[in-house]
């Protein structure tokens, strides 16, 4: 998978990034326009302090949405529920205000989805989350992620397109979009900004043999309960997280 690409200077805000920088696909010149729905969206979101992968998952084969695009360590502290940033980035959610905003502003609304809980399970391994928004009539999902600045920001992070795969593989969606979020003024960064990304069975491939790799090790050795344990799992990468990590595990309970 591509990595995530971050700028280093302040002109971030105005630059263009496309699917094809990031060699994914897209959908064909010729797929509906779906920018209404987009800017339906920018001031009818709501904050919500909860996070979807700030708690413990001790099934081996079960992993969500959210957690399977970090690295095999990380990974794994979040199944063990020690990895809650909520504190640090609150996650916007679809909630009643826009279901019932976009219900009155738009045509044919039934075909639009919110915030449902969706299962799909594959070579042993069982993917459970939550979507956002899913339009039906143009096989869509949308994944709404928000930032508290557009600093150094240069769309897509690359876990989000795979949280964004489990959803579509989920519902066997063909199409799917992020839409960043401002949490200072709700401006919108859709992702990308014209046609919709296809589904990448390359991706979805590789985060099925990430779950895979820390099922069987779950599975042969149980899970880690301590620091040192982990270790032997797996390395620290480069991310915030793994490199200023302060683990707790005290109330590590797997059954």
């Amino acid at each position: 998978m591509a990595a995530d690409k971050t700028s280093t200077d302040d002109s971030t805000d105005e630059q263009t990034t496309t699917a094809e920088d990031y060699d994914i696909p897209v959908a064909d010149d010729n797929h509906v326009d779906t920018s209404h729905l987009v800017k339906n969206i920018e001031s009818h979101v709501i904050a919500d302090d909860e996070d979807d992968d700030s708690h413990r998952e001790y099934n081996p084969s079960v992993f969500h949405p959210s957690q399977v695009g970090y690295c095999k360590r990380r990974l794994m502290a979040k199944k063990l529920g020690l990895d809650d940033m909520s504190g640090l980035a609150g996650t916007f959610k679809i909630g009643n205000i826009i279901h019932d905003t976009i219900q009155s502003e738009l045509p044919n609304t039934n075909r639009l989805t919110f915030e449902t809980e969706v299962s799909h399970e594959e070579r042993g391994i069982r993917i459970e989350g939550r979507y956002d928004i899913y339009d039906s009539e143009y096989d869509i999902v949308y994944d709404i992620k928000t930032r508290s600045s557009w600093y150094n920001f240069n769309p897509p992070v690359d876990r989000h397109l795979d949280q964004l795969h489990c959803y579509m593989k989920a519902l066997d969606a063909e199409y799917g979009k992020i839409i960043y979020v401002s949490k200072k003024d709700f401006e919108l960064k859709p992702f990308p900004q014209d046609r919709p990304l296809r589904f990448d069975e390359s991706r979805w491939d590789d985060i099925l043999d990430k779950c895979l790799t820390v099922r069987n090790y779950l599975m042969r050795n149980g899970f880690p309960i301590t620091e040192g344990q982990l270790d032997e799992f797996a390395d620290p990468c480069e991310s915030y997280f793994c490199s200023d990590e302060d683990l707790d595990f005290s109330d590590i309970r797997p059954e």
